[in-house]
């Protein structure tokens, strides 16, 4: 164990010396090639000076050379600047072993044609017309060897216009055209190449030797860590789990021994632990009695919980019990109301069939009928309500057809129809089938939404209701659809959103929305399995659409 953690802090500190060992050895490599090349530069700018030299005494002495000094007469002898040049050049690199050239951007002569290397570097010093390109260096591919290259740029001086001036397209002494060039303007250049081979192979060296010198000294510095920490720090430390070993069977008189002879921190824990195996004696002997005593409270503590437990569980009883019997006192209420009105209602039929009433008489008797099934299928609204939240309300299918609930309730709402004028249009496509259902519930939301729409349409407007099957979905369930609009008021559309809602009151001013009918149209459209859509503009009118399966989903 503390092998290993001596192996992991020499780790730690060995990647951390090694990182910066490696950092200063390739800063080192990189100043020593940095310096290598700039002395190669050097030396190339002290070779090129010494031609350029050349090539000016050169052209300078070119009527010495060219004067027979028997005759005095003029006599060109093809010692120009740029052959003496070349010619130098080829000795120069067998003595040397640099390549030297006199090269321009349009050569006389074809052994002075540029490579790609010098034609970059003289078409930047062309376009350099500031002269502040004193020289190119740097190194080149050539023929696969990497080789340094040293470009100088040559100007026409005053002594190169007799061969390169003007006029232009006049043959000079040398059998070449003049060029037309001014004093000042590029010439070409002077370029030097020569291996970069040794540089190359020094910097190597350099670097061997310097890595191998760091190398040492790590294998030395690890070395005398990893002995050091064995006396200072792992001895100790061996010791001191020995100590806590022992301590774990309750050896509390057992102490360190090697805190005398430790380093401070070692020491220090050492002396830490002495005194915690003391304070560990002192507490173990009273531990029993806490423990007993910790124990006793958790019995208490837990004894409490159970009894509240159980207080919570009976709150919980007495308020299903009064949620229940609240929704059974509502139930018999409803009943309670329910049969007054229903003697009213049939009061009310028998004298509107009674040929021998008046008019004014009948049509009181109407609205005391309508008014009479409105606060019947609210109490019907009540009692539903009641059943749902009491969990009691429950279906039951029997096979019907659409056309009989309507039938039955334009029997019931066409008095009413008929006093205000309105249009009621039934609309039940002939492929319609019957349908497996709860009539009572179908025949509730029917009645919900018409009363509605009967309530909020105006005199002299409509009333439709339109019942298709739809097309067979993906699941192979048959669905009836059933649209009833109207021409009516219509509802805000801030209120669409809560309009099924139970209980819900409208606060946009329009009187007698909400309540619980629609909420009652949601919740049995969607026992049955389906779904209830609405839409509406603000004083144009509403269109309710529901989708009711034909059958129960098996």
């Amino acid at each position: 164990m503390f092998k290993g953690l001596r192996v992991r802090l020499l780790v730690n500190i060995a990647i951390v010396v090694v990182a910066m060992a490696v950092l200063n050895l390739v800063v080192n490599v990189y100043q020593y090639r940095e310096q290598a090349d700039k002395q190669m530069k050097e030396k190339a700018a002290v070779v090129a000076q010494q031609l350029i030299a050349m090539r000016k005494f050169i052209s300078m002495e070119q009527s010495t050379i060219n004067t027979d000094t028997e005759t005095g007469n003029y006599q060109f002898k093809h010692l120009n600047p740029a052959t003496v040049g070349r010619q130098v050049g080829y000795i120069f690199e067998d003595l040397s072993g640099y390549s030297y050239k006199q090269t321009r951007l349009r050569p006389r002569v074809t052994e002075n044609a540029p490579d790609g290397y010098e034609m970059t570097a003289m078409q930047k010093m062309e376009m350099d017309t500031d002269h502040t390109t004193t020289d190119q260096f740097g190194r080149d591919i050539y023929e696969g060897q990497v080789m340094y290259r040293y470009i100088v740029p040559l100007y026409f001086e005053e002594s190169c216009l007799n061969c390169h001036g003007m006029p232009l397209g006049e043959t000079d002494v040398s059998g070449f055209p003049k060029e037309g060039g001014q004093i000042g303007e590029f010439a070409g250049a002077i370029s030097i190449m020569f291996p970069a081979k040794a540089v190359d192979k020094d910097v190597l060296a350099n670097t061997l030797i310097q890595g191998g010198f760091l190398l040492a000294i790590l294998f030395v510095t690890f070395l005398v860590l990893y002995l050091t920490m064995g006396r200072i720090v792992v001895k100790p430390l061996k010791e001191l789990t020995e100590h806590v070993d022992r301590l774990g069977s309750v050896s509390w008189e057992d102490n360190l021994t090697t805190t005398e002879t430790a380093f401070d921190e070692v020491r220090h824990l050492g002396l830490a632990f002495n005194s915690m195996s003391e304070r560990l004696q002192s507490s173990y002997s009273n531990l029993e009695d806490r423990v007993e005593e910790r124990t006793q409270m958790l019995r208490e503590a837990n004894e409490e919980l159970r009894v509240k437990g159980d207080e919570m569980q009976r709150i919980n009883s007495l308020l299903s019990d009064s949620d229940r019997q609240k929704s059974e006192l509502m139930a018999k209420i409803s009943g309670g109301l329910r049969q007054p009105l229903s003697s009213i209602i049939a009061f009310s039929q028998m004298v509107l069939a009674n040929p021998s009433s008046q008019q004014d008489q009948s049509q009181y008797l109407m609205d005391i009928l309508w008014n009479a099934q409105n606060l019947d299928a609210q109490i019907n609204d009540l009692m539903a309500m009641s059943k749902i939240e009491a969990g009691l309300m429950g279906l039951e299918y029997m096979e019907f057809r659409f056309e009989d609930i309507l039938k039955e309730l334009r029997a019931a709402m066409n008095p009413i129809f008929s006093r205000k004028n309105l249009r009621f249009n039934v609309d039940i496509a002939t492929t319609t089938p019957s349908v497996v259902a709860d009539f009572d519930k179908i025949r509730h939301v029917f009645r919900n939404l018409l009363a509605n729409a009967l309530k909020f349409t105006p005199e002299g407007g409509w009333v439709r209701v339109r019942i298709e099957p739809m097309p067979v979905g993906g699941d192979g369930r048959e669905f009836i659809l059933i649209q009833i609009s109207d021409s009516g008021l219509g509802i805000k559309s801030e209120d669409l959103p809560n309009i099924f809602a139970s209980m819900w009151q409208s606060k946009s001013g329009q009187e007698g929305k909400g309540g619980m009918g629609l909420s009652i149209v949601k919740i049995f459209t969607e026992l049955h399995g389906g779904t209830v859509e609405v839409k509406s503009i603000w004083q144009k009118g509403t269109l309710f659409s529901l989708r009711i399966p034909r059958s129960p989903d098996e």
